[in-house]
C-alpha cells in the first residue's frame, strides 16, 4: 500500500470513531394529534394489530 492509501484509511477510521462519540438527541415528543386513531375512525381491533405491526416505526413510540 501506498502512504496516501494508508493515511486515507487512517482518516476514514478516526471519522468513523469520532461519528460514534455523538449521539442525535432522543425523540421524546408524544404528539397525538397524528394518531392514526384522531385521523381515521379506526375500530379497538384494528389498533390492536397497528399497535405490535406498525408502531415501532411509524409513530413516537419507538423503543
Amino acid at each position: 500500500m501506498n502512504k496516501r492509501f494508508k493515511t486515507l484509511l487512517w482518516g476514514l477510521l478516526a471519522m468513523f470513531v469520532l461519528i460514534q462519540l455523538f449521539r442525535p438527541a432522543r425523540n421524546t415528543g408524544n404528539d397525538q394529534s397524528h394518531h392514526i386513531s384522531t385521523q381515521y375512525p379506526v375500530s379497538g381491533e384494528v389498533e390492536a394489530i397497528l399497535k405490535p405491526a406498525c408502531y415501532d416505526c411509524h409513530s413516537n413510540y419507538t423503543e
